[in-house]
């Protein structure tokens, strides 16, 4: 049997700091986003779609854009359509398949949380860490998502700007 490997007191340090600073940001960008009745999850959905030409997306590729499976995925659409955010319609040439439209009331509540939401990122993230620490951060990211995400969805990062950008 293999001894695992073990990290010395520098990669303890500072992997336990990305832990709680992840949980911090994560939970102020919660407690903005609570008053307009959504979560981050669904702000990801929202965003994507509204990225997306024509405003929609297959389940399956926000599935994979967002990391979600797609069971998790469809129990949260379902409570995003109940709310009138987005409309699911079937694919027409794959009967299992479905697309996803953004909505104008999911429009318009991206419009409302537009500013608390860049506020949050700029005082719990960006202006926290500074510019040079940022790229860094940026590159790190990159390179974590490089190794971890499913190759399918390395495509779909691919088709933002900001992804070949950060070098």
């Amino acid at each position: 049997m293999t001894k695992p490997p073990t990290l010395n007191n520098d990669q303890v340090t500072i992997w336990r700091s990305w832990l709680l600073g992840y949980e911090h940001v994560a939970s102020a960008m919660e407690r903005t986003l609570s008053p307009y009745g959504i979560d981050t999850s669904q702000l990801r959905v929202l965003m994507l779609l509204s990225e997306s030409k024509g405003h929609r997306m297959r389940m399956f590729d926000i599935a994979r854009a967002a990391n979600r499976s797609p069971s998790r995925l469809s129990h949260m659409v379902a409570r995003m359509e109940t709310e009138g955010l987005v409309v699911r319609q079937p694919c027409e040439n794959d009967r299992r398949g479905a697309w996803l439209f953004l909505t104008d009331a999911g429009v318009n509540v991206l419009h409302q949380v537009e500013t608390p939401h860049m506020l949050d990122i700029h005082r719990t993230f960006i202006d926290a860490i500074g510019a040079r620490d940022f790229l860094a951060i940026g590159r790190a990211m990159r390179k974590v998502l490089e190794v971890n995400a499913d190759p399918k969805c390395k495509r779909t990062m691919a088709q933002y700007e900001w992804w070949p950008a950060l070098d």
